[in-house]
């Protein structure tokens, strides 16, 4: 039962699914203590306790060693429970509903973003542009081969 949650996803995270856990298993006091310690090349070990059940686990991310950790946890509270989305059912945390736009509202939406970023990009080519002109004018100048491009007429 590995998952990883981020913001990105719809799904609750399993840390929050734990709390609500031991809130509704009439635990109001019990708190979720977390200890971390830093490995070698930027591995963290976090232990994460509840009560009488602990876990430890292994990560190069803090956010995601903590979710395993309490992934680890609920397994052990409800063994029967197989899935993420039964743990998610039994405590009532329903999911994020998605965007009720359809593909084609959705693909106008991208067409504008893409169309926006289009444009924010050739004017930032043509800004450039103009800043590789003006750099090459300054180099000519202080190398001393300037020539203007205006004519002075002399009498």
């Amino acid at each position: 039962m590995v998952l990883y949650c981020d913001e990105a996803t719809p799904e609750t995270a399993p840390d929050d699914v734990l709390l609500v856990c031991i809130r509704e298993m009439g635990d109001e006091e019990s708190t979720i203590q977390i200890q971390t310690r830093r490995l070698k090349y930027s591995c963290i070990e976090l232990t994460m306790q509840v009560n009488e059940h602990s876990a430890t686990v292994l990560d190069n991310n803090r956010r995601s060693a903590k979710q395993r950790a309490a992934q680890a946890i609920l397994q052990a509270l409800h063994p029967t429970l197989l899935s993420y989305g039964s743990l998610l059912r039994k405590y009532g945390i329903r999911f994020v509903p998605r965007s009720s736009m359809t593909r084609r509202q959705m693909r106008r939406r991208i067409r504008e973003r893409s169309h926006s970023e289009s444009r924010i990009l050739s004017t930032l080519r043509d800004e450039m542009i103009l800043i590789r002109e003006r750099d090459e004018i300054y180099a000519r100048a202080a190398a001393g081969n300037f020539q203007s491009s205006l004519e002075y007429e002399t009498d």
